[in-house]
């Protein structure tokens, strides 16, 4: 089952620049770009904002899932390079769920060393954004106990300066790969995973025991969004301080790396919205939960396909890595990168170069793009292409893309041999498979065959992927006991002596709270605030503790140790727990944010 949902939404001058811009122009039938003589390797490093996750696309053999997708930033960036008339080679080696240690191991010794762009995005991963956004955020999965967790362990990771001593090292295995400091290394931003919402909280109600009540004994509020935002802030932080600290410290000796640090702030406001139940905000550049590839149509408005894949969501959809695409080309001169092509080569024949690999369905047409080969001694005057690995050359052009349509399964090679005016010849490949629904699975074990599903999710484990599955089994309502949303609006407050039953001595069994205004126990008011611009060093915000000694279990139905006709346990002094409001004079306020600026480049203790 493939849904594609069209949300209302305004037009806004975003989406029109979005349309206008990174939009993949070469075809078969378009005229070769006039040769620059220029060309450059470009190389991705990274995590899933680098490999694409959400884009749709993938393009790998579906047994690592990597999620590499030809419609991530890189790609488009680098089809604008081509689109310049610069021959450019692409080679994307981030993987979903890649941290910087893997990216050290596994990625940087496949980095070719003639490269002349390398670009990284990292930080999402041992900063638990993956986590933040599932207990934070997803529906059915959230918890504001586990939410809590998340974000302190993303700020201990930034703060700690954890993302600052792991960043330079793998910057200086990286210079020890390359054999000099000509390439460029860039680190990409990452945008926002919620729009900002400074008044909305998450909690949980805790309910009585005996006898059943849909009263709470107690809630737990926490502010989600607003130390979701702190956590993101520390990460753009720690980017921007150790990329201004490996720079300072450069006598020429090494690279300069360049921090592109626009995208939050293009992104802004274009955020999911942390309520399920509220629509996408203006232009949606991320996909919230149950989506992928979202994109914007200037007729049909924000066009999303349903997934039940958790790692394609809170990632840029679509729309959102040609705004990234974007945010690097206008970071990076392509005049501080490219080399002439007479100085690229030293042998007599060209070079030919071939994109992909590619995964398609049956029934649908591929362009082939050859536009990263060039000829030190000539220009290229034709590109014979071999559309079925037999060595032979089934169709002979002199235009460096080929659109061409597979009516049948195949999984092997497709080359392009190009020849120069001289007539040197030079020959490359690449894999491709076709199968049914194109997502890199072979049909015969595919949960779903004739619908695309590169993740293989099957939420109720029946065998038929969630895909194609019309009962998937994915909840509709958010986890009992949770709620989001605004501040609960509590009941009037209560007067000085107020004409309520007073509690016997002894306990009964009535599940209605009678309790006194005033505890004998006066609970210390919740905190009102979150850490400030400027936190010392071995502060974390406030919030839930992680073991709190009063709290009832963590379950949606946990229950308080005490009888509810009793008085409530005091509250921890270290928690933003409140009574429910019909026992408290004042409601719990979610901390405000209100003073705090968005953006906070200067933030403190990120390793320096």
């Amino acid at each position: 089952m493939k849904m594609t949902i069209k949300s209302k939404i305004l037009l806004a001058p975003l989406a029109l620049a979005l349309c206008a811009t990174f939009a993949p122009t070469h075809s078969a039938s378009a005229d070769p770009p006039p040769n620059s003589g220029k060309a450059a390797v470009v190389t991705v490093l990274g995590d899933s904002l680098a490999a694409g996750n959400g884009a749709g696309d993938y393009y790998d053999d579906n047994s690592s899932k990597s999620y590499r997708s030809h419609n991530n930033w890189g790609q488009l960036y680098v089809n604008s390079l081509r689109d310049q008339g610069i021959a450019a080679s692409y080679h994307n080696l981030a993987s979903s769920g890649a941290t910087t240690d893997t990216i050290r191991t596994e990625q940087i010794p496949q980095v070719r060393k003639d490269s002349d762009l390398i670009v990284l995005s990292l930080g999402d991963n041992e900063g638990h954004f993956r986590e933040i956004a599932r207990d934070c955020f997803v529906m059915f999965l959230h918890d504001p106990y586990n939410c809590g967790k998340s974000i302190d362990a993303s700020l201990a990771f930034t703060k700690g300066g954890q993302f600052k001593e792991k960043t330079e090292a793998l910057l200086k295995d990286l210079e020890a790969h390359l054999p000099d400091n000509h390439a460029q290394i860039v680190l990409m931003g990452n945008p926002n995973i919620i729009v900002d919402s400074p008044h909305f909280v998450f909690g949980k109600c805790l309910k009585y025991k005996e006898p059943p009540s849909t009263k709470c004994a107690r809630k737990y509020v926490y502010p989600s969004v607003g130390m979701t935002m702190d956590a993101e802030d520390y990460l753009f932080a720690a980017q921007e301080k150790t990329v201004q600290d490996w720079n300072a410290n450069n006598d020429g000796s090494h690279h300069t790396v360049h921090h592109v640090s626009s995208i939050r702030t293009d992104f802004k406001d274009h955020e999911p919205n942390p309520s399920y139940h509220v629509g996408i905000n203006g232009v949606g550049l991320l996909n919230r939960y149950y989506q992928t590839e979202g994109s914007y149509d200037t007729e049909k408005g924000e066009q999303v396909i349903f997934s039940g894949d958790i790692n394609e969501w809170y990632h840029p959809n679509k729309t959102g890595h040609q705004k990234m695409a974007e945010a690097l080309a206008k970071a990076v001169d392509p005049a501080t990168f490219t080399r002439e092509i007479s100085a690229t080569q030293n042998t007599g024949e060209p070079f030919a170069w071939l994109d992909g690999p590619y995964n398609r369905a049956i029934g649908t047409s591929l362009t082939l793009d050859a536009r990263g080969s060039y000829s030190k001694n000539g220009n290229i005057t034709s590109y014979e292409w071999d559309l079925n690995g037999d060595g032979d050359f089934e169709v002979s052009s002199t235009s460096p893309t080929l659109g061409h349509t597979w009516h049948a399964a195949y999984s092997g090679l497709v080359g392009v041999r190009v020849t120069d005016s001289t007539g040197a010849t030079s020959m490359a490949t690449t894999k491709l498979d076709v199968s049914i629904d194109g997502d890199g699975v072979p049909d015969e074990v595919d949960n779903c065959p004739t619908v695309y599903n590169y993740g293989q999710t099957d939420y109720d484990g029946d065998g038929i992927g969630d895909a194609c599955d019309d009962t998937h089994g994915i909840p509709t309502e958010r986890q009992p006991g949770v709620f989001e949303g605004p501040p609960p609006t509590p009941t009037p407050t209560p007067t000085a002596n107020p004409t309520v039953i007073t509690p016997s001595p002894a306990p009964t069994s009535s599940a209605t709270s009678t309790t006194s205004p005033t505890p004998s126990a006066s609970p210390t008011p919740a905190p009102t605030g979150i850490p400030s611009s400027s936190p010392t060093p071995t502060q974390n915000p406030t919030r839930p503790p992680t073991t709190p000694t009063a709290e009832p279990p963590q379950s949606p139905t946990g229950e308080p140790t005490q009888h509810p006709t009793q008085e409530p346990p005091p509250v921890p002094t270290t928690a933003p727990i409140s009574p429910d409001p019909t026992q408290q004079p004042t409601p719990t306020q979610p901390p405000s944010r209100s003073t705090t600026p968005p953006l906070r480049p200067g933030l403190p203790n990120t390793g320096s």
